[in-house]
């Protein structure tokens, strides 16, 4: 979240008015309240996709990724993750089509639904807290 939402930030400013590490530090704050932000440290560097015109607007895909998969696991039952029923329903709806389908109606097909955040929102409130 930290590397998106700095990602993100980059490109809703004027880009001369940007301080990297105040950014970084308030969104570590933000995200991470458990670890303190290292002072001294530069993590804007390391993050390669902000050069990269083949990848930068891809790394985005992650989130909606993280999205989806908290929407399709609210399907199985966390007590027996090898229930035959919703893995059967799953390898029919998503798997078996697979490329023939666009990917949001492969997973309207198993959800019955369209995608929500809901789940996510939840597991990412959990993770917080």
């Amino acid at each position: 979240m930290i590397a998106a939402k700095f990602a993100l930030s980059l490109h809703d400013r004027d880009p001369r008015a940007v301080d990297f590490t105040a950014m970084l530090k308030e969104l570590n704050a933000r995200y991470l309240p458990g670890r303190p932000f290292v002072e001294g440290t530069h993590r804007e560097t390391s993050f390669e996709h902000l050069a990269n015109p083949g990848y930068a607007s891809a790394y985005y895909t992650y989130l909606w990724l993280g999205v989806v998969v908290k929407d399709l696991f609210t399907q199985f039952d966390r007590e027996n993750l090898l229930a035959p029923d919703v893995a059967h329903r799953y390898r029919d709806a998503v798997l078996v089509p697979g490329g023939s389908k666009p990917e949001a109606m492969l997973i309207q097909d198993f959800l019955g639904r369209q995608f929500s955040m809901e789940a996510w929102e939840e597991w990412l409130n959990a993770e917080t807290q």
